[in-house]
């Protein structure tokens, strides 16, 4: 997209520096790939003033539990990585996890939706069986 002078949109905003991320975690991939998309990262070792600050556009966190106020005062323009409470779907084993305990509950029948999934190493002796009974497919 540009603006009105024919200026591409994403230009502008790394120019203006506008473009900031809060990073409460020390995912190093993550502040990467940021700092290659044209992203100024708050780093509270560097400026501890300025990682506190609200002047962000995206948040890089842990999963925050639904009481977690600091999720409730993100303006309209703030993005964070995980939205509060959905860590149990957010992550593969977890959500393996539920999908089986949902498949015990209701019946094999009526989870026909998702393939069969495995959690590596404790589920190695169920995906090798299942594997070797598929000839692989």
């Amino acid at each position: 997209a540009r603006d009105s002078r024919g200026k591409d949109l994403f230009s502008l905003l790394q120019e203006k520096g506008w473009m900031k991320l809060k990073m409460t975690n020390k995912s190093s991939q993550a502040r990467k790939a940021h700092e290659n998309a044209g992203f100024a990262v708050l780093r509270k070792d560097q400026n501890p003033a300025a990682a506190r600050t609200s002047h962000f556009n995206c948040w890089w966190a842990h999963a925050l539990s639904p009481q977690d106020s600091r999720w409730k005062k993100l303006e309209a323009h703030q993005k964070v990585n995980h939205f509060p409470g959905t860590f149990c779907i957010g992550r593969k084993d977890r959500l393996t996890r539920n999908l089986m305990r949902f498949k015990r509950r209701v019946g094999k029948e009526k989870c026909d939706f998702y393939p069969s999934t495995y959690i590596l190493p404790a589920s190695y002796a169920e995906f090798k069986s299942d594997f070797q009974s598929s000839k692989g497919v």
